[in-house]
């Protein structure tokens, strides 16, 4: 019986390190300084921080928020209720806004491609 249980803790340990490990590449994949479009078409940055903050350059209310990686993709909160998603589509990467009241389940208000800025 011993053995069994071992075995057991040796199998959740094994994936307790592939969740944190995959975790952590999808921050990485994330984190940094993006290239997105607002609904006018025009370019503004989002800076996507390790620690999960997250800064803006589009006006003088979006400045802030934070960011989490759920299912492969980056979800932003800014402070104006607005949310930000980033995901990978194909080769590519898609931007996704949210109008407050909106989930990220709703149709999006707006969508434009994002660019990682080098």
């Amino acid at each position: 019986m011993k053995f069994k249980s071992t075995k057991f803790l040796n199998m959740l340990l094994l994936s307790a390190i592939t969740f944190v490990f995959s975790a952590s590449l999808f921050a990485k994949e994330y984190s940094g300084t993006w290239i997105l479009a607002d609904t006018n078409k025009d370019p503004f940055e989002a800076i996507l921080n390790e620690d999960g903050s997250a800064s803006g350059t589009h006006g003088k209310d979006m400045k802030y928020g934070t960011w989490e990686e759920k299912d492969g993709q980056a979800i932003i909160y800014w402070t104006t209720n607005w949310i930000t998603v980033i995901a990978k589509e194909g080769d590519q990467y898609v931007k996704k806004a949210f109008k407050p009241g909106l989930s990220v389940t709703d149709e999006p208000s707006n969508t434009s491609s994002a660019k990682r800025k080098e």
